[in-house]
């Protein structure tokens, strides 16, 4: 999922503040499979990206890339769905809100 994911970006230094996008691509290029889920997101994320610049850092290139790549469309809505059992099971608190025209969901 998004967690192992996000994970093998970190790893990376995607979301580093002192490496430069063009190193953490780099690194990227050494230390994974092409194959590997983390290379296909990016390689996704990339296309049609147009200019993202080498030398900003990794984590503000990255955060464009996800803004540009996954915002929602005018026609589009989130939903947010969490779940927390506790006492072993006994007590479960659910939440599922939509977004709407006001805001997304995850922001309510």
């Amino acid at each position: 999922g998004y967690c192992a994911l996000f994970t093998e970006l970190f790893r990376l230094g995607f979301l580093d503040t002192r490496l430069s996008f063009k190193e953490a691509r780099e690194n990227m290029g050494k230390e994974l499979d092409p194959s590997h889920r983390a290379s296909q997101a990016m390689d996704w994320l990339l296309a049609g990206s147009g200019s993202v610049a080498e030398s900003q850092p990794a984590i503000q290139a990255l955060s464009s890339l996800l803004q540009k790549n996954l915002s929602l469309g005018p026609d589009e809505r989130d939903l947010c769905l969490m779940q927390h059992t506790f006492n072993d099971g006994e007590e479960v608190s659910t939440l599922m809100v939509y977004g709407n025209e006001q805001g997304t969901g995850m922001a309510r």
